[in-house]
């Protein structure tokens, strides 16, 4: 029996911990995992066949998830082939057109689950045409990368009625019990949660990082590519990513294009280097630091546990629902 059925069967706990690079590895997988949802790690810059297979190998016996970059594949050959000889309970391939790391994966071993994320019914669409086993839509109030248009509640509507019998995760804005059980009565089989997982203690996010998240308001997170152009990176133009707001995002958050006009003449304004320093110091106030709208939901940091712990109470959120319309 697959996680995955389990899941169906909701014999586990209906969370999904994303994939987040620079915030999630190997002991915050393993301890979503222990605590019963599905940790996932996360496939990035720089990683090999055998840096993949010594993270999955770490994780044992228990359940876990690999989550790569679509629009990264063509650097990294032969790494999707062997996340899925580890035989994951769930890849994830995301971020760019889905169709051939869907054929590949689907070459290397058929019966490995596969998962897209979305942010707009086309991209559910052009999954859905893929044959993955599980889509997960992301809404724009989301942290970190993904499509910045459409907000979860009225995506994950849209992608559940072009689903069918697919199953759908939705992401973007879910840190609590109460945010959990919207979601599954509005119809999706779980949630995919990031920025709540940021914050936890088994995190490797840096402590500084960690102040600056929980002391973010809902209202204090920008949608935005001005930290990939800046620090030169190739993400697609059209997967930004939400952040917190800081120095380099009110300076030059609106000017995007001036931006990589600037860093194409050679960088005068040195932006490129005070960002990559902030990241080499965790300074918040001029490196990405990239979370969600959940932020103003969180207010201290604690264990994997006591996050998945405060997760699991949907099901009384739901019997109250249900209680208030008398069945």
């Amino acid at each position: 029996m697959s996680w995955l059925d389990d899941l169906r069967a909701r014999r586990t706990l209906p969370v999904v911990q994303a994939p987040m690079a620079g915030a999630s590895d190997v002991r915050l997988a393993a301890a979503v995992s222990d605590a019963g949802g599905l940790g996932m790690i996360s496939v990035a810059y720089g990683a090999t066949e055998e840096s993949v297979r010594g993270s999955c190998e770490e994780l044992g016996e228990r359940p876990f998830g690999v989550g790569l970059m679509n629009w990264q594949q063509p650097e990294l050959p032969g790494v999707l082939e062997a996340v899925v000889a580890q035989r994951p309970e769930l890849v994830s391939l995301s971020f760019g057109d889905p169709e051939e790391p869907v054929r590949r994966a689907r070459a290397a071993d058929p019966s490995v689950p596969l998962a897209v994320q979305v942010g707009s019914v086309e991209e559910a669409r052009r999954a859905l045409d893929c044959g993955v086993d599980l889509v997960v839509a992301r809404g724009s109030e989301g942290g970190g990368h993904g499509r910045g248009v459409v907000a979860t509640l009225p995506l994950l509507q849209q992608v559940l009625e072009v689903a069918g019998e697919t199953p759908v995760l939705a992401a973007g804005g879910i840190a609590t019990g109460r945010g959990l059980a919207a979601v599954i009565a509005a119809g999706a089989l779980g949630a995919w949660v990031g920025t709540a997982f940021t914050v936890c203690t088994e995190s490797p996010f840096a402590g500084e990082l960690k102040r600056a998240v929980l002391a973010a308001g809902a209202d204090e997170t920008i949608y935005s590519s001005v930290f990939d152009r800046a620090l030169r990176l190739g993400w697609p133009s059209d997967h930004g990513g939400r952040a917190l707001r800081n120095e380099v995002t009110e300076e030059w958050g609106g000017r995007i294009d001036e931006l990589v006009a600037s860093i194409e003449a050679g960088d005068p304004s040195g932006v490129t280097e005070r960002v990559t320093a902030a990241r080499q110091r965790n300074d918040p106030s001029e490196a990405p630091v990239y979370a969600g709208q959940a932020a103003g939901l969180l207010e201290q940091e604690r264990s994997v546990a006591e996050l998945l712990a405060e997760l699991g109470t949907y099901r009384d959120h739901l019997r109250r629902a249900g209680d208030r319309l008398g069945s």
